[in-house]
C-alpha cells in the first residue's frame, strides 16, 4: 500500500469515526450509552474516544524554520563538543566516513519517523507511535512495544538533561572558579599507573592521561567551590526554564539555541586555528585501542541523537506536511557544522584534545564570555529535553489527566513535581559521575543507537510489512542489526571507561 493510500485509509477512517461519534452524542453534548467498544479507539493503551487528543498542550504554532531550529537546538547541543576528541581517535578517513554515514542514517530515520506519524493528532511521543505501529499484532504486543520504547527514551533524556547539568558547571567554573594549582593527573599503562602533573600554561592536556580532578577555571577566576556547590548553582540556573509544558510556548528559545551555539562554535573554530599558528603541528603519536575506537563511534553517535524528541515536535507543527524540509535543514545545517569544528579541533590539538574541547581553550577572558554563551545555550537545551521528557512521564503515569481539557492548575502542579525530580535525578548522577566524557558514551550507547537507529527501522519493517521491497527491507534489517551490535558494544566500552576511571580515581 502506498502512503497516499494509507494516507486516505486514515483520514476516512477518521471521519468514520467522527460520523459515529456525532449521531451518538446528544444536543446537549453528553456521549449517549450506546458507545459500544467499537466505536472506541485505543490511545496510549488505554481506551478512549477520537475526542481525547492531546489537550495538555496548546494549539500547533510551530512552522517548519522553527522546527528545524528547535531539531539543531536539541541535536547539536553538547555533543559538538566532544567530536574534535572523537575524530582524532578515529583518524581522518575513519571520522569522515562515521560522520557522512551517521549522517545519511540520522537523516533517514527522522524522515522514516515522520512518515510512520503522518497527521494522526493521536500520536505526538515516541511510545505513542510504537503503539500506533504494533496496534495491529494487538494491543498486548503494542504496549509491551511502547514501554520498552518508553524505558529507552526515559533513560536516555535523564543522561542528556544530566550531561547538560555537567556542561553547565564545567562552563561556570571557567568563568568563576580561580585556578589554584596543576592538576593532578594520572597516566594509564597496560601494567602499571603512574601520576604526572605536567601540565602547560594554557591548560591543555595529553589525551591518554585519565583525570580525576575537574580541568575547568579561569585565570580570572574569583571563586574556589567544591563541585557539588557548582552542580547546585547550575541547577538553580536550570531550574526557571523547566516550567515550560510545550515547545510552542517557548519557540522562541529554538533561535537563542541555534544563536548561542553558532557563536560557541565559532569562537571554538578561531582560537583552535589561533593555537595551530601559534604552536605549529600538534602531537599525533596517538593510536587508540578498539574500546577507544569504539567509544570515537558513541561520541560522534551522540551528536545525532534527537530522534528521541522528534515526535513531539512534529505534533507542534501548524503544517506537518513541512516536516521533511527541517529534517532535510537541520541535517545538512549540522554536516557543515560538525565537520568544521571537529577536524579544526582535530587539526590544532591532535593528541592533546580532551573529551570536551572547550577544556583546550587559553584560560583568558574571551574563553569566560565564551563559556557565559554556553551556559544561554545549554539552559536552553536543557529546557527543550526537559519539557519532552516530563511530558512524556506526565502522559504515562496519568494518561486520563493529561487528556483532559481542564485542571490546569493541577496540571502545572503535578507537572512542576515532575520536572523537579528530573532535575534532582540530573544532580545525583553528576554529583556520582562527575566525568563529561563517560556520561556521554554511556547514555549515547543506550539511547541513540536504539532510538535514532535500530527502532525507527524495526517499526518501519513491522509499518510497511509485506508490502515492502526486498533491497529496502534488507536495508532496515542491516541498520536494525549493525546499530543493536553497536549499542551493546558502545555499552561495554564505556562502562569499562568508566569503571576504570572509578578504580583509579576514588
Amino acid at each position: 500500500m502506498t502512503y497516499e493510500e494509507r494516507q486516505k485509509q486514515r483520514t476516512s477512517t477518521m471521519s468514520e469515526i467522527e460520523m459515529t461519534t456525532h449521531l451518538i452524542t446528544s444536543e446537549d453534548g453528553t456521549v449517549d450509552s450506546a458507545l459500544t467498544d467499537s466505536d472506541t479507539t485505543w490511545v496510549d493503551g488505554e481506551s478512549s474516544t477520537d475526542d481525547d487528543t492531546d489537550h495538555h498542550a496548546v494549539s500547533p504554532q510551530l512552522t517548519w524554520i522553527v522546527t528545524a531550529a528547535t531539531i539543531v537546538s536539541n541535536m547539536i547541543g553538547v555533543g559538538v563538543l566532544g567530536l574534535p576528541s572523537a575524530f582524532h581517535s578515529l583518524g581522518y578517513i575513519g571520522a569522515c566516513l562515521i560522520l557522512v554515514l551517521f549522517t545519511l542514517l540520522s537523516m533517514y530515520s527522522g524522515l522514516i519517523i515522520g512518515w510512520m506519524r503522518g497527521d494522526n493528532l493521536q500520536v505526538t511521543t515516541y511510545p505513542d507511535l510504537a503503539f500506533h505501529i504494533m496496534a495491529r499484532f494487538g494491543q498486548r504486543t503494542a504496549t509491551i512495544c511502547k514501554r520498552v520504547v518508553q524505558v529507552l527514551l526515559f533513560t536516555y533524556l535523564q543522561g542528556v538533561c544530566t550531561l547538560y547539568l555537567l556542561t553547565l558547571k564545567l562552563s561556570m567554573e571557567q568563568m568563576m572558579r580561580r585556578c589554584e594549582t596543576a592538576p593532578v593527573v594520572t597516566t594509564l599503562a597496560p601494567t602499571t599507573t603512574t601520576t604526572t602533573t605536567t601540565i602547560d600554561r594554557s591548560g591543555i592536556h595529553d589525551n591518554r592521561v585519565l583525570q580525576c580532578d575537574s580541568q575547568a577555571c579561569s585565570d580570572h577566576g574569583f571563586a574556589s567551590l567544591p563541585d557539588a556547590v557548582w552542580l547546585i548553582i547550575a541547577a538553580v540556573l536550570v531550574f526557571p526554564f523547566v516550567h515550560f509544558r510545550s515547545l510552542a510556548q517557548a519557540r522562541w528559545l529554538s533561535w537563542v539555541g541555534v544563536l548561542t551555539i553558532l557563536i560557541v562554535n565559532i569562537f571554538i573554530v578561531a582560537r583552535s586555528v589561533e593555537h595551530r599558528i601559534d604552536a605549529g603541528p600538534p602531537p599525533t603519536d596517538h593510536a587508540d585501542s578498539l574500546q577507544g575506537i569504539v567509544n570515537a563511534v558513541t561520541t560522534v553517535a551522540f551528536a545525532f541523537g534527537g530522534h528521541a524528541v522528534l515526535v513531539d515536535v512534529m505534533s507542534e507543527m501548524q503544517t506537518p506536511d513541512n516536516y521533511p524540509k527541517a529534517i532535510y535543514t537541520s541535517q545538512i545545517f549540522m554536516l557543515f557544522n560538525y565537520a568544521l569544528v571537529g577536524f579544526t579541533g582535530m587539526l590544532s590539538f591532535g593528541a592533546s584534545i580532551q573529551s570536551t574541547v572547550m577544556l583546550n581553550m587559553p584560560r583568558d577572558k574571551v574563553t569566560t564570555a565564551a563559556s557565559a554563551i554556553l551556559i544561554v545555550h545549554v539552559a536552553v537545551a536543557y529546557c527543550i529535553s526537559s519539557t519532552i521528557l516530563v511530558k512524556n512521564v506526565f502522559k504515562a503515569v496519568w494518561p486520563t489527566l493529561y487528556a483532559h481539557k481542564g485542571q490546569r492548575q493541577e496540571k502545572a502542579v503535578r507537572w512542576g513535581f515532575i520536572a523537579t525530580l528530573v532535575l534532582l535525578f540530573a544532580f545525583t548522577i553528576a554529583v556520582v559521575v562527575p566525568y563529561f566524557g563517560d556520561i556521554m558514551d554511556v547514555y549515547s550507547a543506550i539511547g541513540v543507537f536504539s532510538l535514532s537507529f535500530w527502532v525507527p527501522a524495526s517499526l518501519l519493517i513491522f509499518y510497511v510489512n509485506d508490502s515492502m521491497q526486498f533491497g529496502i527491507r534488507i536495508v532496515n534489517v542491516m541498520i536494525l542489526a549493525a546499530s543493536a551490535l553497536l549499542m551493546f558494544i558502545g555499552i561495554w566500552a564505556s562502562t569499562k571507561d568508566a569503571v576504570a576511571r572509578f578504580r583509579t580515581c576514588l
